[in-house]
């Protein structure tokens, strides 16, 4: 978002499909988005399988939110996105206590407790819900950074990957994230970008 180049999804049916990453029962999912003014209400950032129907990290109504099953089911943030505007958000759950985090641009927006998921999770696309080639929730706008850890991060980590965007959460000072639990990365921009 300030020194790469994002990819733009055309919100009709662009978007990425790769092999399932399982998480285990942890996960965070971080991205940079920048979506349209002409953007659906409900847009998967992504797409993730596990215990039916799946957590969904979505955008939902202008906010920062996720699909969690039980009594939960939709929680949203409480900061409004606007249209035109690059957000860090970042999304975690930690399946041995339930526990949900929303993070936009490092300052957590919301936090919730939902044991309904206890399973392994596993993501297989960016950018829409796929579901037997059928696409929905189709995200239009500019993303970049889209990160997947089978880790919890911690406040400072989420703060830490704000103030750094050219560097991982792992490089912050005191944190228990390991290289080894970044699942998946998508930097979208063009060129070599070292370990990117």
């Amino acid at each position: 978002a300030y020194t790469g180049q994002a990819l733009e999804f055309d919100g009709i049916s662009d978007h990425i499909d790769f092999p399932s990453v399982d998480v285990g029962t942890k996960f965070t999912v971080a991205a940079w988005i920048n979506y349209s003014s002409a953007a659906p209400s409900l847009m998967n950032i992504v797409d993730t399988s596990g215990d039916s129907p799946g957590q969904y990290v979505t955008i939902s109504a202008n906010k920062i939110a996720i699909y969690a099953g039980g009594s939960a089911a939709w929680e949203s943030g409480s900061t409004t996105l606007r249209h035109s505007t690059w957000y860090r958000l970042v999304w975690t759950w930690d399946g041995s206590d339930g526990s949900y985090k929303m993070y936009v641009n490092g300052v957590l927006d919301a936090s919730f407790t939902e044991t309904a998921y206890s399973s392994a999770n596993q993501f297989h696309g960016i950018g829409a819900l796929d579901t037997d080639a059928t696409l929905s929730r189709i995200f239009m706008g500019m993303m970049a950074d889209v990160q997947i850890w089978d880790e919890v991060w911690s406040n400072s980590d989420a703060l830490y990957d704000y103030n750094n965007p050219e560097s991982l959460a792992t490089s912050g000072g005191g944190t228990s994230l390991a290289y080894e639990n970044l699942k998946l990365w998508y930097p979208m921009q063009d060129g070599h970008r070292g370990q990117q």
